[in-house]
């Protein structure tokens, strides 16, 4: 008896199924939390290594949180924020160098100023950053001028990443000063130059305190880490 073998369009997947398209709108990222910044970071990353082909129905059928691109870059680096960056992906460093070794994907955001940026999203050790680029337009955006870790995963050597408590950061690296910036209450560890960590602390109950953030006294032990802000070692939030 002949089996009779499936046809190619048998397995492709149906419309509604594939990846949904990264929106022509700059990304605003002030209101949003980390998973849905996550969410729109692997649907952007669709840019493979030279010599890995892929068919329209193989990327249409991919998963991106089960099926990342590969990570050429993962094996030499770690997943330590310092106060230049993560890995390759390093304030001051060329967006076009590290597009090169890492997976990425050009793509436009907004921190809340109305204004759109151009960035850089990276797959790097596994997880992935944003790198955000100097200029306006691409021949001049080559530069990284500020490195954004919108998930968990990464972590300072004192072991703080986004998902920590303000409380395990106060421990892990003394103390802490803080500011308001783009929307959000960040707080930084003297101990930590180069780094800043957006907190949810409630923005209201701070503006009435903020003679006191220079000792970070308004910005409690139970709020969280929500984004990690690398902008070079050279910089510090703390006077």
């Amino acid at each position: 008896m002949r089996t009779r073998l499936p046809t190619p369009d048998s397995r492709l997947p149906t419309p509604d199924s594939r990846l949904p398209t990264p929106d022509s709108r700059p990304l605003d990222l002030s209101p949003m939390r980390p998973l849905v910044l996550l969410l729109f970071v692997f649907a952007g990353c669709t840019q493979r290594p030279p010599g890995r082909g892929d068919s329209a129905a193989a990327t249409a059928a991919r998963d991106p949180w089960t099926d990342l691109p590969p990570l050429p870059c993962s094996a030499e680096v770690g997943r330590t924020v310092t106060g230049e960056g993560v890995g390759p992906v390093r304030v001051g460093a060329s967006a076009g160098d590290v597009g090169r070794r890492c997976p990425s994907s050009d793509t436009t955001l907004s921190l809340g100023e109305g204004l759109a940026e151009r960035a850089l999203v990276v797959s790097v050790a596994g997880g992935v950053v944003i790198a955000l680029t100097t200029g306006d337009t691409a021949a001049v955006a080559d530069t990284i001028r500020r490195v954004i870790v919108p998930g968990p995963g990464f972590r300072t050597a004192g072991g703080v990443g986004v998902g920590s408590t303000v409380g395990e950061l106060r421990r892990a690296h003394g103390p802490l000063c803080a500011d308001i910036g783009e929307g959000s209450v960040v707080a930084a560890a003297r101990s930590l130059p180069g780094i800043s960590f957006e907190t949810s602390t409630d923005y209201a109950s701070v503006v009435p305190r903020q003679a006191e953030l220079t000792s970070a006294a308004p910005v409690p032990d139970t709020a969280h880490v929500t984004q990690m802000w690398v902008v070079g070692e050279g910089k510090t939030l703390c006077k």
